[in-house]
């Protein structure tokens, strides 16, 4: 591999030189990455750059939510997504967190725990199987999502505001086809929380 793969390197490198510098580093590397990979007859250069991409926007959401919350002294991402499903739906399952809130079983439960003790969360057993718990928000759990929500919503807000309203419901239409396509044949119910 020696010589070869050091000749190959380099002209890897010189390409990479074309990159712009003033671009964010996120698109450099996905800009490099793909000119790494296009040499190869068996990758599909297009789908890794668009992978990829959506993978960088998720991700640059998320931190700057994460960051948002945590300079407004809000909850957390993971139990805001628990307390909206206690507030869409009203009483809820707390396997129903597991199912469609993106936890583990040992993760809900600890969760669960904290709200309780906090009172934010009431719980109690089920009539019809008392192995189920059923949770609800109190008074001050909803108060705490509608105040902690409203930080999370102006971060929503502002990157929603980057696009027009018809590129923003372009947008969600295409990300639904994506995520939809992606799952096709997959019985499996996800979530994606």
């Amino acid at each position: 591999m020696g010589g070869t793969g050091g000749t190959m390197a380099a002209e890897i490198l010189d390409e990479f030189d074309g990159v712009a510098a003033d671009r964010p580093l996120m698109w450099r590397l996905i800009d490099e990455a793909a000119l790494a990979v296009e040499r190869e007859e068996s990758f599909d250069v297009e789908a890794m750059k668009l992978v990829f991409t959506i993978r960088a926007a998720s991700g640059a959401v998320a931190a700057q939510l994460h960051e948002r919350l945590r300079e407004a002294d809000a909850a957390s991402q993971r139990t805001l997504v628990a307390l909206l499903l206690m507030y869409v739906r009203g009483e809820i399952e707390q396997g129903d967190l597991v199912r469609h809130g993106g936890f583990s079983k040992a993760a809900a439960s600890t969760l669960v725990e904290d709200l309780a003790a906090r009172g934010l969360v009431h719980r109690r057993p089920s009539r019809r199987d008392r192995r189920v718990v059923l949770l609800t928000l109190t008074d001050a759990g909803r108060l705490s999502f509608l105040r902690d929500y409203a930080v999370a919503n102006d971060a929503e807000r502002s990157w929603a505001e980057v696009l027009r309203p018809d590129e923003r419901a372009t947008l969600e239409r295409l990300l639904r086809r994506l995520v939809d396509g992606g799952l096709a044949g997959d019985r499996r119910e996800r979530n994606f929380a």
